[in-house]
């Protein structure tokens, strides 16, 4: 666009014909429209390829982590690092709803956040009511991945207070996973703590937790078994070979 309005500009001194000039404007403008659509289509066809591979990857239909990184690297996302998933929803938007455009507002919102506090290029997808992003977690530091999320969210509910928005954002956060096959669970737990924090009413739900509450609502045999480990997990690490300590709580619980 630049090169075509200099080379308009050196024509027009150099040829003050308005006929002339007319038709080369009208040319450069026809060069310019072709340009836009051409990357305006490009543009789209990526984020169908974007969304196609979200959307899988939060479903688990992918199952190579190598694949999974070579395909996020297109768009600057690196899953060699752990990750989770944070979902961000409006409860009671319908799909034909008039306030659709609500959605719109929200992308907006959470992605500019995510831009300011971590990268550009967000990884998010829209379902329905549903925003989902997922969130660089640092590795073996709950800690700090919480605080970076509760700051990541807080920010979410400040913009959107000075909006339509309001106070009508619903959250939920799953665990952060270090192997990018595995993030599918990781949306399935933002989902769960999302709905239990509505009915517990905690503004920014973990599902890590949630203890007794994602039990009782979900009687799932690989959930228990990562629930045992949650919270007996270091008792176990910390146990002498003979499994005393474990032993003394079994008792304790029969007694």
């Amino acid at each position: 666009g630049c090169i075509l309005g200099y080379i308009f500009i050196l024509w027009e001194v150099n040829n003050p014909e308005p006929d002339i000039n007319k038709s080369l404007l009208d040319y450069a403008a026809s060069l310019c429209a072709v340009h836009l659509q051409s990357r305006l289509e490009l543009k789209q066809e990526l984020n169908k390829f974007k969304n196609s591979f979200l959307y899988d990857l939060l479903y688990g239909n992918l199952k190579r982590n190598e694949e999974i990184i070579a395909t996020g690297e297109m768009w600057g996302w690196d899953f060699r690092d752990p990750h989770s998933v944070a979902i961000f929803i409006l409860p009671e938007l319908e799909h034909h709803s008039p306030e659709r455009h609500l959605m719109d507002v929200l992308t907006r919102i959470v992605e500019q956040v995510f831009i300011d506090t971590y990268y550009k290029n967000p990884p998010t997808i829209v379902r329905q009511n549903e925003l989902v992003i997922l969130v660089p977690a640092p590795e073996d530091k709950p800690a700090k991945q919480k605080t970076e999320i509760l700051e990541f969210a807080g920010k979410i509910f400040t913009h959107a207070e000075a909006t339509e928005l309001k106070n009508r954002i619903a959250c939920g956060i799953g665990q952060a996973y270090a192997n990018a096959v595995d993030l599918f669970r990781s949306y399935q737990e933002a989902k769960v703590s999302c709905e239990m924090g509505r009915l517990l009413n905690i503004p920014v739900p973990f599902f890590t937790e949630l203890g007794l509450e994602r039990i009782l609502y979900k009687h799932d045999l690989q959930d228990l078994k990562e629930y045992y480990n949650h919270v007996l997990g270091e008792l176990h690490k910390k146990d002498d070979p003979e499994g005393s300590l474990v032993n003394i709580l079994e008792s304790f619980a029969d007694n």
